[in-house]
């Protein structure tokens, strides 16, 4: 009832943690200026999401922490307008996720969670999705270097996370068709000794970039080919002040994160030069 009240004018509704259950979502169906629904840690399973399939408003839908399996497939992608997608596939097979991928191919965004069941075989599947901008995969920890290359077949990606997975920094040339990406994480990601992350250099286009955490980061040189850089994550890296020299080469620098780092009287002189620090 106390819903009710809202339905009109309602643009954002959280309900995480709340009791809301299958039976009823029947009740936001009037809600139809909904933009954005958040049923994070609910007893939702997605069953009788074809209810919400009235609101044509709503672009924005988290599924965060539930228990979503194949056979809610078809009935989320009956929302045929969702754009923004974060979607709990702890429970969802590599069939059930290539089902998702071919129905809803207006997605521009996807946050997969619980993602540790997720290896390189499911990738190809995204290649559906042919607007997808935004690609959460964090954690998701069985793909490895051999998912560049079948994310390469993502040209519109903006925005991709690939921190917690076994990346090793051994990056394909394939790395380079991502022309458009802007932002890239690989926090806690444990690089092998020998790779000094040069291919890196060839995401021309790349504005943040994450290594926050990563293992075995020894050289920044490869920001000698990232003129567009304007933040960088590098916390927790250790790495020494002989290293840090490198950023000079990334004039438009507003936000570095050294925490953890060995900031020494070189690196400080160098960021003393930077204008655009914020």
């Amino acid at each position: 009832e106390l819903l009710k009240v809202f339905e009109k004018q309602t643009v954002i509704l959280d309900l995480s943690l709340s009791n809301i259950t299958e039976d009823s979502l029947d009740s936001l169906k009037d809600f139809n200026r909904l933009e954005v629904l958040v049923l994070t840690n609910t007893r939702i399973t997605g069953s009788r999401l074809d209810q919400l399939s009235s609101i044509t408003s709503l672009h924005t839908l988290d599924l965060t922490a539930i228990e979503f399996g194949d056979e809610s497939v078809p009935t989320l992608a009956s929302l045929k307008h969702i754009k923004r997608l974060t979607l709990n596939v702890h429970n969802l097979s590599r069939d059930g996720f290539a089902s998702l991928c071919t129905k809803m191919k207006s997605l521009r965004s996807l946050v997969l969670s619980a993602a540790g069941n997720i290896d390189n075989s499911w990738l190809p599947h995204l290649a559906d999705i042919l607007r997808l901008n935004v690609l959460n995969l964090g954690f998701a920890n069985k793909l490895d270097d051999d998912a560049i290359p079948l994310l390469a077949h993502l040209p519109a990606l903006r925005w991709l996370s690939l921190e917690g997975t076994s990346i090793t920094g051994a990056f394909p040339t394939d790395l380079g068709n991502l022309t458009k990406l802007d932002t890239l994480s690989l926090a806690h990601c444990t690089f092998e000794e020998s790779q000094t992350l040069e291919s890196l250099s060839k995401l021309r286009s790349l504005k943040q970039l994450s290594l926050n955490d990563c293992k075995n980061v020894t050289s920044l040189k490869f920001l000698r080919g990232m003129s567009k850089l304007e933040a960088i994550g590098l916390r927790e890296t250790s790495l020494p002040d002989a290293a840090l020299k490198e950023l000079q080469y990334c004039p438009h620098f507003k936000y570095i994160d050294l925490d953890s780092c060995n900031v020494g009287k070189q690196t400080l002189a160098t960021l003393s030069e930077m204008r655009a620090l914020q």
